[in-house]
């Protein structure tokens, strides 16, 4: 199962990478969302190879996922590889720049069933899928409302 998403946003590349790549907000976003984070690798700078636990109920269940930063090019990709109880994902941010001052960001994620339990779950998914397509566009929208604020305000 895929879901993909894009949104434009009125900031340059760079800020536009900068605030996507900046983990501690990032981490600091999904724990307002109920999202449990912990970090593994403290390195100053983001590298491949940076790994996260998170913990998160969907459709009433608890899951845990071991997320893992495969891919790191500055400033146009981000590459994350997730592997929970039965399933696996990829999530690709690709960043393009339209313009001087105009920058696309993109997300991809690739949901892998790998147990007949995940199979059926991402089955259900699938029925609901609608729903979690517009609350992704949604969260993306506010993510580049607010890098778009934080770029005015900085100008």
């Amino acid at each position: 199962m895929k879901f993909t998403a894009s949104q434009d946003i009125s900031a340059p590349i760079d800020v536009v990478f900068g605030r996507v790549s900046d983990f501690d907000f990032m981490e600091r976003l999904a724990l307002r969302r109920g999202i449990d984070v912990a970090r593994h690798d403290m390195s100053a700078a983001p590298r491949a190879g940076m790994r996260w636990t998170m913990g998160f109920v969907l459709r009433g269940r608890r899951r845990k996922v071991e997320v893992e930063m495969v891919g790191y090019e500055p400033p146009h990709k981000l590459r994350f590889k997730a592997v929970g109880e039965g399933a696996e994902g990829d999530l690709a941010v690709d960043i393009v720049a339209l313009a001087r001052e105009r920058t696309r960001l993109a997300l991809a994620l690739q949901v892998k069933p790998r147990s007949l339990n995940a199979r059926i779950a991402v089955q259900a998914l699938q029925l609901s899928r609608g729903r979690y397509k517009r609350r992704l566009l949604k969260r993306l929208a506010t993510l580049a409302s607010q890098i778009e604020a934080d770029y005015i305000a900085r100008s």
